[in-house]
């Protein structure tokens, strides 16, 4: 429990960090992309239409992003349906498919295998360790 607990801490500097405020044009609009995939994870997104809403190719709006969140869209993405599986299965006793379908992950048994990849814990056994 107490490294689960130290790597959400170690998780929240890192993301703080990486909304630090960065010089560019696409900083801003990066923040602000950022804030809503922690918000609507479980949304459906296309990072190809976000970069030609910033007016940018893809392959340079994933390398900004890199460079800002630390990490590939694609894998901020899944961090925070992770995080917003882990917070449901702490806080509701929903059943695994409909934490699954609300963070966005079509498949409960995918679901269970990124969920476990991240937290090193499988779903059922984090909730039962700790459930609120």
């Amino acid at each position: 429990r107490a490294v689960h607990l130290l790597e959400g801490l170690l998780l929240q500097i890192t993301e703080q960090s990486a909304l630090e405020p960065r010089s560019g044009r696409l900083a801003g609009a990066l923040e602000e992309l950022g804030l809503a995939i922690k918000a609507e994870p479980g949304r459906d997104w296309d990072f190809a239409v976000e970069a030609v809403g910033m007016a940018v190719s893809y392959p340079h709006f994933r390398r900004v992003f890199q460079q800002q969140f630390g990490c590939a869209p694609g894998q901020y993405l899944q961090r925070c349906r992770v995080d917003m599986a882990a917070k449901l299965l702490r806080e509701t006793y929903e059943d695994m498919g409909k934490i699954a379908r609300a963070c966005g992950f079509a498949d409960v048994y995918y679901f269970s295998r990124v969920f476990r990849s991240h937290i090193q814990l499988p779903p059922a056994r984090y909730r039962r360790e700790f459930m609120r």
